[in-house]
């Protein structure tokens, strides 16, 4: 496992309960670093076990084809980490298991990672019990669950909702900064949305095609974050950025997400960056309309 990113989604991202179950079993919670944000794919936030220490459901995650899960990826350097993790998830006792997945970075690719999910075998014992499929959290849990998230500056708009059994996407902006903007050439696909100027950090780059590219760095990128109305805009959106899939291999933008600046909030949003070979050139002024 030496290598491989591990995501945690539940009481793991908490800053209070990792550091204690690690303590009473002589480990060091800094052998788990924490590296990027990630959207676990296909998957949703669910509670379908009762966790005797927590007096509630506890956080699991189901395949759920178009969904994501936002988690925080680690770096385990010590193999003997992945030893306390198998210890705090039960896996001795056939609760959760350890499994690769495809985790989203920000900049729209794709990595596979390790974290956990409830056994089909415990759940079947769930279900012969009379719990499930759904068990709400205890107050403390989801405590624990949204001081993890605040803590690794994680979206949080979709654990509420899990709950209680609903789901919700946890990213519900886009960031737009070429010819999506208001007064640019498809500003009108977007003339019924809520919009806002807005800031994100990045580098934008002019295709020399009419429209411009966002590509990873370290300069502020103007742009306006949009309130996304419904998923038909986003698969519309799509269309237009001639993004297919995640895992596709002829995409033209990659759809990733990004932390967008809007007044005094900061919103977690998607966006879109360039796939191309061709990376054009920056535009120093970070704003396609003062190109």
């Amino acid at each position: 496992m030496l290598g491989m990113l591990y995501v945690g989604y539940g009481s793991n991202l908490d800053p209070q309960d990792w550091p204690d179950f690690c303590a009473r079993h002589g480990a060091d919670p800094d052998d788990l670093r924490p590296v990027t944000p990630v959207l676990l794919l296909d998957h949703r936030l669910t509670f379908n076990h009762r966790a005797s220490r927590w007096k509630g459901g506890a956080a699991n995650v189901t395949p759920s084809p178009g969904d994501v899960v936002p988690c925080m990826a680690f770096e385990v350097d010590d193999p003997r980490i992945w030893e306390v993790l198998d210890a705090k998830e039960g896996v001795g006792s056939d609760v959760y298991e350890r499994f690769e997945a495809l985790a989203l970075l920000p900049d729209g690719t794709v990595q596979t990672v390790i974290t956990y999910r409830l056994t089909e075998g415990w759940l079947a014992r769930e279900a012969e019990a009379g719990r499930g499929p759904h068990v709400p959290p205890s107050e403390d849990y989801i405590e624990a669950v949204t001081r993890g998230l605040a803590h690794h500056g994680l979206p949080s708009a979709h654990l509420g909702p899990a709950t209680e059994d609903r789901s919700v996407a946890p990213l519900q902006h886009v960031f737009v900064y070429g010819t999506l903007l208001a007064g640019e050439e498809r500003g009108p696909v977007l003339e019924a949305c809520e919009r806002h100027q807005a800031t994100a950090t990045g580098q934008l780059v002019d295709l020399n095609r009419g429209y411009p590219g966002l590509v990873p760095g370290k300069a502020t990128v103007h742009g306006e974050l949009v309130r996304l109305p419904d998923g038909a805009m986003l698969a519309r959106l799509d269309g237009i950025e001639g993004f297919h899939a995640h895992t596709s291999p002829i995409n033209l933008y990659r759809r990733g997400f990004v932390q967008v600046r809007c007044g005094d909030d900061v919103v977690w949003a998607w966006t879109y960056y360039w796939n191309g070979m061709d990376l054009g050139e920056a535009i120093p002024s970070g704003d396609w309309r003062q190109r």
